[in-house]
């Protein structure tokens, strides 16, 4: 409960939780526990694993989402199933038209596309599958021949691209994209994984410390290098200057960057292209 305790400690509006295994579910209501109350708003992600659905019981403080893996997994959602998630990526995002279709027929109301957990992926040793603009391409032409019918169902999503082309089709489920100087990562974001390390986000895997040990979030937050790491992802990239869509993107993902060109200064990897100056 200490990395709990030192997250309840600086009051964060939002905090998000994930659990994707039965191994996780009795350090859960603890957890939940430390950080109920006050003004911070809990989000607790669950993967469609048994005693998933009891462990969420009775925890009408929070907000619960069901991560899903494929079209199929609404067929499993618990009763009453409201939001669930599921990650578009490099290999998976030829699923999403079909997972449109599947979400509109479902009772569901709230359907999240995050980015990759980069963080977890590389801790796994596995290779992060980043999504490729040729895809976005031909999945957006792939959703258009369904003609999908969300009603008044709900979007949220992560990457700009992926939002921009699922505008056109959905605007009403997705509404207006608020934009706050771009990228938060290591500025109004942060993620802290399983064993307390901490991160400027999930898409960027780069650690700044670790809550478990002797040093405050506030001590780990306030080192050199996050402030030189917060410069870096709000530099324009050399590869964005002079593009008509960097007012509306702000250079995209710079976690999605980094892990596919090794470098912040790099467009989002989802980015079609430049845009040539009027």
């Amino acid at each position: 409960m200490r990395i709990a305790g030192r997250i309840r400690d600086i009051e964060p509006l939002f905090v998000e939780l994930s659990a994707s295994c039965t191994a996780a579910l009795p350090s859960l209501p603890p957890i939940l526990d430390t950080l109920a109350g006050g003004f911070t708003r809990v989000s607790l992600t669950l993967g469609l694993f048994p005693g998933a659905a009891e462990a969420a019981a009775d925890r009408a403080e929070i907000d619960l989402v069901w991560r899903i893996s494929s079209p199929a997994d609404f067929e499993r959602l618990p009763g009453g199933a409201e939001a669930v998630s599921f990650i578009p990526d490099g290999e998976t995002i030829g699923t999403l038209p079909d997972l449109l279709e599947a979400f509109a027929r479902s009772p569901a109301s709230t359907l999240h596309l995050p980015n990759i957990n980069a963080v977890r992926v590389l801790a796994r040793g596995g290779r992060i599958p980043v999504p490729s603009p040729e895809q976005y391409v031909s999945v957006d032409a792939a959703i258009a021949r369904a003609s999908i019918d969300l009603g008044n169902r709900r979007l949220v999503v992560h990457d700009y691209f992926l939002w921009r082309n699922l505008a056109r089709r959905f605007p009403d489920a997705l509404g207006e994209r608020l934009e706050f100087g771009g990228c938060q990562a290591g500025g109004a974001l942060a993620y802290v994984d399983p064993e307390g390390a901490l991160y400027p986000c999930d898409a960027l895997p780069v650690r700044l410390g670790n809550l478990d040990g002797d040093d405050s979030f506030q001590v780990l937050w306030d080192v050199p290098a996050r402030t030189v790491l917060v410069a870096a992802i709000r530099a324009t990239p050399a590869g964005c200057e002079g593009c008509d869509a960097l007012p509306a993107c702000r250079a995209g993902c710079r976690g999605m960057a980094q892990v596919a060109s090794g470098t912040l200064d790099a467009p989002d990897p989802a980015c079609p292209g430049p845009v040539p100056p009027r």
